[in-house]
């Protein structure tokens, strides 16, 4: 049997995270030795660099699913998060789409925090970003405009304050706090309101000796009439798709079942 050395499988390049946006294709690869944004023409062309070859994006393996890099045509340019030298502060900033030198999105009001960006809109040029300040516990959410730069506050919380669903016009988002893991609360919020609870048990609802039952709540997404489809372990610990009327409200009543909020779920 042929014998292969470990250095060829090491060298192979990747290829990450692409995005199509016109004759383009846009996407993250390490070809020169470091992760970095590149371009190039959908029928075949040589790769173009887009940044500065000093600069090194983040892997976005280690993004989950928060946006690393997002291609705004109409605003000719592309929001790309990056930290200080691996400091994970990273931070949102403007590339042309031709490509150039990073510029801040917000100037210097983020500095030495860590900010997400947890969603874009490309065609209503839209961004969610969730904000980790470093420096006080609390976690907050914001909406932005990216082609005016003007923000709707969305919040914050101790426990992250996550948006993980919103609606078509961005009136309705539903907030995640995360306790530990698999122990997540689900809340609703609207622009100028207050936050609501959906589903969970809040921590400052808890007494001593309650046994919360983890419930694995990941991915969700707000259908037509306010009903909350999402990823759960409620009912199979193989994990499966549930379902929440948020027609009916819950109860902050204490029990320990791990479905006593759970109106349904479809596997």
């Amino acid at each position: 049997m042929m014998q292969f050395r470990i250095e060829s499988l090491l060298s192979a390049r990747q290829f990450v995270q692409p995005q199509l946006a016109g004759d383009l294709l846009y996407f993250i690869s390490d070809l020169s030795g470091r992760l970095s944004l590149y371009a190039m023409r959908i029928g075949g062309s040589v790769p173009e660099p887009l940044i500065p070859p000093d600069i090194a994006l983040p892997n976005p393996h280690h993004f989950d699913d928060a946006v690393v890099y997002s291609v705004l045509p109409k605003l000719g340019k592309i929001l790309l998060m990056l930290d200080q030298d691996g400091d994970e502060n990273y931070q949102p900033t403007w590339v042309p789409l031709e490509g150039g030198i990073p510029t801040p999105v917000f100037g210097d009001k983020f500095n030495g925090q860590q900010v997400y960006c947890t969603h874009v809109d490309p065609e209503r040029a839209i961004a969610l970003f969730s904000v980790d300040p470093r420096r006080t516990p609390l976690h907050r959410t914001f909406l932005a405009d990216l082609a005016t730069l003007e923000t709707v506050e969305l919040g914050e919380s101790l426990y992250g304050n996550i948006p993980i669903a919103y609606d078509d016009d961005y009136q309705t988002f539903v907030l995640a706090d995360q306790y530990s893991f698999g122990d997540v609360a689900l809340y609703r919020k609207e622009p100028g309101g207050e936050r609501t609870l959906l589903f969970g048990l809040p921590m400052d609802a808890r007494q001593a000796g309650d046994q919360v039952a983890p419930n694995g709540i990941g991915a969700a997404h707000l259908r037509p009439g306010d009903g909350l489809l999402f990823v759960s372990s409620l009912f199979d610990d193989g994990y499966g798709l549930s379902y929440l009327r948020s027609t009916i409200r819950q109860r902050l009543s204490r029990c320990a079942s791990p479905a006593w909020c759970m109106l349904g779920s479809v596997n």
